[in-house]
């Protein structure tokens, strides 16, 4: 089995960017979602625990603006940190989906020039691996056919007198070689 090192981490740059970005974005809406639900949430009620806690131990007075001006700070560090940890990990992610599609797109550029001997490797843990499977199968199949047609010309020719009918053919079936 032969394995294929890993040169890069970003195989697509552009297709691997807006992978990149996506997943940012998401995580960005969750985390503003999930961060403004839980102030809405718990806001009222920290509110009656602060007024219920100043009458009895006699603390300063707190108001949600003070607790706001404390928590929403801390917040945004943290929604920071976790961004830039997304991102290291999105990087990642979309590798394994960048890279294989970058492999393939080459082999189907070599196919599209002819070459059906080229064959498509994936590393066996990558994401694409059974399109990949599926496109040499398909690859082999193709070469399969065209030599069928390839035999079937020159018996043709030599059973037939009129050979300008398949000179066509044999320039055409010449381009898949």
């Amino acid at each position: 089995m032969t394995t294929t090192r890993r040169r890069s981490f970003v195989s697509k740059p552009t297709f691997q960017l807006k992978l990149t970005i996506i997943f940012m974005l998401m995580v960005t809406i969750v985390a503003n979602l999930v961060g403004g639900l839980c102030y809405l949430l718990i806001s009222e009620k920290v509110q009656d625990l602060l007024e219920r806690s100043s009458d009895r131990l006699a603390a300063p007075d707190l108001t949600m603006r003070d607790i706001a001006n404390f928590l929403i700070p801390r917040i945004l560090i943290a929604e920071g940190f976790s961004l830039f940890f997304v991102f290291l990990l999105s990087i990642l992610v979309t590798h394994t989906i960048a890279g294989p599609v970058y492999r393939m797109e080459k082999v189907a550029k070599e196919i599209g020039t002819g070459n059906l001997a080229i064959v498509t490797t994936l590393r066996p843990r990558d994401e694409l691996k059974e399109l990949a499977d599926a496109f040499n199968v398909m690859t082999r199949g193709l070469a399969e056919k065209i030599s069928g047609i390839s035999h079937e010309t020159i018996v043709q020719e030599k059973l037939e007198p009129d050979k300008r009918d398949f000179a066509k053919l044999k320039e055409l079936l010449s381009q898949f070689r």
